[in-house]
């Protein structure tokens, strides 16, 4: 299968190339290019891609250029501005990227008549529900900070266009946080906490006690590529959650303590005595429909997540390559 990956320098992205090449597919990327201390850069992700092209989402001559010359079965849609945060400090170039940048790919699916297309967007679509609520594909959408609705806008417009297709088949998966090696990324917490541990300051929590859907990086993007596998088989468009399977309700404190246990650390976070952004304290998904309708499960529970993801960073610091490291979970993971 030739399958084009948008935001392929990413961490996510990172991974889903390892691991569709290791599945035997031919993969492509789209995307700006990589940030200096990166997992792509680590494991030299270029060395599995057949090609790679760097572009902004948001233009459509150099997307659509790639659309041509690579010419792809499917397209998985990841590049975004991906941070909470980041979305209050610029809140237009948010918009412009994660909803005008996904119009340009729905728009080039459909006129190059791509076979499967899958929209990723973000549990933080939904409409926020007091109390202990699990949310479902059919609830209300309603994201409030930049990040959230511009998430929200991409998401409806790829509804629309998805009842509008005759030819691409186009999906949407809404998945949650995850976890796992070479994450970079700021104001994340296992990334915060790393980078805490190996320069010897103490890493500032914002909000101890949220829960988050928890999970594997490997979990969500084999959880993406048996949402496109269903596109093809059944030509049907449709919206997926993906959340972990188990009942483990972990907040970002209990993950912290897990961290500190693992590398048997002390006194490394302290809770930030500034008023952060407005922030959902609780947040899991019902993810029932893609258990019953495709067969798909977490392989790693919640605390297995953490265990590979901490393996991950103490085998990186001992010496071990980032590349060799990344395949021998993937490899682990498709054997489970």
């Amino acid at each position: 299968m030739r399958v084009l990956i948008t935001g392929h320098t990413g961490f996510k992205g990172s991974w889903l190339t390892l691991l569709l090449a290791e599945m035997g597919h031919e993969v492509h990327g789209y995307s700006l290019r990589e940030e200096t201390e990166s997992l792509y850069r680590q494991a030299q992700i270029a060395d599995f891609l057949k090609s790679s092209t760097y572009g902004d989402i948001r233009n459509q001559e150099t997307f659509k250029n790639a659309i041509l010359s690579i010419k792809p079965d499917v397209l998985i849609h990841m590049a975004a501005q991906a941070f909470v945060l980041e979305g209050y400090l610029k809140p237009i170039e948010t918009f412009e990227t994660n909803f005008t940048g996904t119009l340009n790919v729905l728009r080039f699916a459909q006129e190059h008549e791509l076979r499967a297309v899958l929209i990723v967007t973000t549990d933080k679509v939904y409409k926020i529900i007091d109390g202990n609520h699990k949310y479902k594909e059919s609830d209300y959408l309603g994201g409030s900070d930049p990040y959230s609705a511009s998430k929200v806008a991409a998401d409806v417009a790829a509804q629309s266009i998805a009842k509008l297709s005759e030819k691409s088949v186009i999906s949407i998966a809404r998945a949650g946080n995850v976890v796992g090696g070479g994450d970079y990324g700021s104001n994340r917490i296992i990334p915060d906490l790393f980078r805490a541990a190996a320069t010897g300051t103490r890493a500032v929590i914002r909000n101890p006690g949220a829960i988050r859907p928890w999970q594997h990086v490997l979990d969500c993007l084999y959880g993406y590529w048996r949402i496109i596998e269903n596109s093809l088989e059944n030509s049907k468009s449709e919206i997926w959650n993906i959340g972990p399977s188990d009942n483990l309700k972990v907040s970002v404190s209990q993950i912290c303590e897990s961290f500190q246990r693992y590398f048997s650390l002390d006194n490394l976070i302290e809770v930030s005595k500034f008023n952060s952004p407005q922030e959902t304290n609780y947040l899991r998904l019902d993810s029932s429909k893609i258990y019953s309708q495709l067969g798909w499960r977490n392989r790693l529970g919640t605390e297995q997540s953490l265990a590979w993801t901490f393996d991950w960073y103490k085998d990186y610091l001992a010496g071990n390559s980032a590349q060799s490291l990344t395949l021998k979970q993937i490899n682990e993971y498709l054997q489970l």
